[in-house]
């Protein structure tokens, strides 16, 4: 989905760079008009207002006048059924605030003009045919539709370069996420996009701050001063219980997280089970406390998990969870 995303952005966002970078014309890659020059002149007036960097207030007021100024764009060719008007349909979108949709515009198979869910039938297809001549009456509605679709793609333009922008900076959050943070266990990811989805607002929106940590598993270094000769340092497993993740904090020497854990060793004449408390630091690093029994101990190792973890899967997963709950 991520990839998506990032792609799409990028398409826009090469698309709206291209644009900038040519002569502000206001008709590129616009048809000649057959029938409807003054809509085309409309539509043109539309995007010279934005591409020569008018505020976007500017090129509201020009695709407002595109609107209402060309209410009876259909009415030579005979009008719609029922007096039916297209342009009142897009007017209604406006007023209800939503100002960026794009209707789905198109022609039926009944060679009738389509605006979302509505219909709009010639009210004479004959008297359509003839004052279109020599071509077919549809043709006028291909006109309309790509001329339409200059104008409202130049009234919106501004806030789909937001949009990109956001999702750029967006998904540079969440690369810092699955780089910065621990490793993730697959209990961990429930539990962590549990969290998420509960506090989530929006659809888009940054990654957690705190990383969540659940019966994490790691190999330590531990050494014990009161285990017997020889076995005093050895190797240890810690599960860290439950514990929290400050990702963000990116200062050395201070401490991004905690976990109280469960310690593992196998000693001579030292309790095989102990628990214990860790710190992490970077995000990577652990330095703890054991307590077997009495023996007391210290331990440190670095998250080996994140060694063979693909971000990209994690991302995956994290989103297939979110999508679960």
């Amino acid at each position: 989905m991520r990839a998506a995303i990032v792609l799409l952005g990028i398409f826009w966002s090469t698309s709206l760079c291209a644009q900038a970078a040519q002569p502000c014309v206001g008709d590129e890659g616009l048809s000649d008009a057959t029938h409807l020059s003054e809509l085309r002149e409309a539509a043109v007036r539309v995007k010279v207002v934005q591409c020569s960097g008018g505020s976007q207030d500017e090129v509201t007021q020009a695709f407002v006048e595109f609107i209402e100024g060309n209410q009876d764009w259909f009415a030579r060719f005979g009008g719609f059924e029922n007096d039916l008007n297209p342009m009142a349909v897009i007017k209604q979108t406006l007023a209800a605030g939503r100002t960026y949709d794009i209707p789905s515009i198109g022609i039926s198979l009944n060679d009738e003009l389509q605006i979302g869910a509505a219909f709009f039938a010639p009210a004479s297809m004959a008297t359509c045919q003839a004052r279109a001549a020599p071509e077919a009456c549809p043709n006028v509605f291909d006109e309309f539709i790509e001329y339409y679709t200059h104008a409202h793609t130049a009234y919106a333009t501004p806030p789909r370069l937001a949009f990109v922008q956001g999702v750029k900076a967006l998904s540079g959050e969440w690369d810092r996420y699955l780089t910065a943070s621990r490793g993730f266990t697959t209990l961990e990811m429930a539990f962590n996009s549990a969290m998420y989805k509960r506090n989530e607002s929006v659809d888009f929106q940054n990654p957690p701050d705190i990383q969540w940590i659940l019966l994490h598993p790691n190999i330590v270094i531990e050494n014990v001063d009161d285990a017997a000769d020889g076995n005093n340092v050895e190797e240890a497993i810690v599960v860290d219980i439950f514990g929290m993740n400050w990702w963000r904090q990116d200062k050395w020497y201070m401490p991004t997280g905690f976990a109280v854990t469960g310690v593992y060793s196998d000693r001579p004449e030292v309790q095989d089970w102990g628990y214990g408390a860790s710190l992490f630091f970077d995000s990577v690093y652990t330095v703890g406390y054991s307590n077997h029994d009495g023996d007391h101990g210290v331990y440190v190792s670095f998250d080996l998990l994140k060694l063979f973890q693909d971000k990209e899967q994690v991302y995956d997963r994290l989103v297939s969870r979110l999508r679960e709950n």
